[in-house]
């Protein structure tokens, strides 16, 4: 009987083990994918191109931003949104790859700062005012031929 209850408990915890295995393997894939950071998987729409982003709607969400992550892919971004239009200030704080910043108020591209290096010590700011920021890797812009009065939405 009690060897019984040993290979009982010997296959409860290689079961246990597994699913633990697999859940680890899953979230390294995720953090490698989007260089170390939480899939939000919100999707939005630059006139006819889909991005795929994680948005940023807290303080400490927009203050972390992408700082510290590897890098993101074509087409992924972080999306900040603001619940204030106004003109917000960002920094390039712990970044390992370049940026194109996207300024966006009521639905509309109002601002593109394009090429902004990692390396880059100064603040990055819109001309306008805007509700929602969106960093996408350097030349994302160009290469979509995203332009000012394009329509975004989520």
């Amino acid at each position: 009987m009690l060897e019984l209850e040993k290979t009982k408990f010997k296959l409860k915890d290689k079961i246990g083990m597994g699913i633990i295995l697999v859940a680890l393997g899953l979230f390294l894939v995720q953090r490698i994918l989007w260089g170390g950071g939480v899939v939000d998987g919100k999707e939005i729409m630059i006139d006819n191109v889909k991005l795929n982003v994680i948005v940023a709607d807290n303080d400490e969400k927009r203050y972390q931003g992408l700082s510290g992550r590897s890098a993101l892919g074509d087409n992924q971004g972080m999306l900040f949104v603001h619940n204030v239009v106004g003109q917000y200030k960002y920094v390039m704080r712990d970044m390992n790859f370049d940026l194109d910043f996207i300024f966006i108020k009521d639905g509309k591209i109002v601002d593109i700062a394009k090429n902004v290096s990692k390396d880059f010590k100064g603040i990055v700011q819109g001309a306008t005012d805007y509700d929602m920021v969106l960093e996408v890797p350097a030349g994302w812009v160009e290469r979509n031929g995203v332009e000012l009065g394009d329509s975004v939405s989520r």
